[in-house]
Formats: C-alpha cells, sequence, structure tokens
C-alpha cells in the first residue's frame, strides 16, 4: 500500500503544518513508513506553497507524491497549478470559501470535496485555524485515519497555548465531515 498525498495553498494558510500533522496521526501513529516534503516561495507568508505526504506499508524509495490518491486545496492558484496531476480515482479537497464549483467541474475526477474550512475557521475560531479545520474533515473521509490519531498528533506538537482551541477545531471539521 502506497498513498500519495498533496496540498497547496498559501503560505500562512498552515498547508506544511497540515502535511506534517497528517504524517503523524496518518503514518506514525499506525507505524508506516511516511515520508513528507515541502516548497514555498521565497515570501513565506502569502507565496505559494506546497507540501507532499507519502504514506506506506513498505520502505519509501521515492518521496515525492506521484500518482495523486487525494489533494488538498486551499486556493484557486494552488488548484490551478496542480490540477493536471488529478487522476480518475484522486479525491478532491477544496476550501470553496475560494474555490467554486465552476472551478473543479472537469477536474479529472467525480471524488470531490468541497468545504468552506477558511469560512467555518473565522466564523467560529479563527483564520489560523484553517488548516486544522480541514484536517478534521479530512479525518472523517479517511478511514484509515482514527480521529483520536488526529487528536494525539495535535497534543504531540501544539502549544498548551492553543490546544484545546486547536482540538475543538478539529473536531468541528470532523463533525461537518461525517454530516457530509
Amino acid at each position: 500500500m502506497r498513498k500519495d498525498f498533496r496540498f497547496g495553498g498559501a503560505g500562512g494558510q498552515g498547508v506544511i503544518s497540515l502535511a506534517v500533522l497528517l504524517a503523524n496521526a496518518y503514518g506514525v501513529q499506525n507505524n508506516y513508513e511516511v515520508a513528507q516534503t515541502q516548497s514555498y516561495g521565497p515570501a513565506a507568508r502569502g507565496g505559494a506553497c506546497k507540501a507532499e505526504l507519502v504514506v506506506s506499508d513498505r520502505r519509501i524509495d521515492y518521496v515525492k507524491a506521484d500518482e495523486l490518491d487525494c489533494f488538498v486545496a486551499f486556493n484557486k492558484p494552488s488548484f490551478d497549478k496542480f490540477k493536471g496531476d488529478i487522476l480518475p480515482g484522486t479525491r478532491l479537497f477544496a476550501d470553496s470559501t475560494f474555490i467554486s464549483k465552476e472551478d473543479v467541474a472537469g477536474c479529472g475526477t467525480e471524488k470531490i470535496y468541497m468545504f468552506p474550512a477558511t469560512r467555518y475557521a473565522e466564523e467560529n475560531f479563527r483564520a489560523v485555524c484553517t488548516n486544522i479545520v480541514m484536517m478534521g474533515f479530512f479525518v472523517a473521509k479517511n478511514p484509515d485515519i482514527s480521529l483520536e490519531d488526529a487528536e494525539k498528533a495535535l497534543r504531540e506538537v501544539m502549544s498548551p497555548k492553543v490546544l484545546e482551541m486547536n482540538l475543538q477545531a478539529l473536531r468541528f471539521g470532523y463533525e461537518k465531515g461525517v454530516e457530509d
């Protein structure tokens, strides 16, 4: 088993943090091999940002996400940049705060989850929780990851000052994913 994930957005949206957290929740907590890579432009906040995660039950010899199982797009520029890599079986998670149904129409997959992560984060928490709200939704749609493993990943890296808010944001996104 090998799964390739790509996360795209702008610096400051928590793209890299999300990939690192999911590497822990998905891979490490379940004793899988994981490889996480990232790239971002010179203007970290607001510039283009991409992170990739490879999870496998075998040794990983190629660390780049090659054949996408999942693509999480936080903004339209990142969606537009990487939509050519979407395969028929790719599950697309698009932040519908910035990406419309018209944008994703005909993108190459029928497995599309439109979810307004940024809007929900701004309305219920803080904008910096966008990635965690999306993480909760993503976990709800991925049976290989448990909510408990995601919570454990947060507890391992979050400052106690912001942990409770992030746990609430995770659970909020998860509940929305279960309802959907």
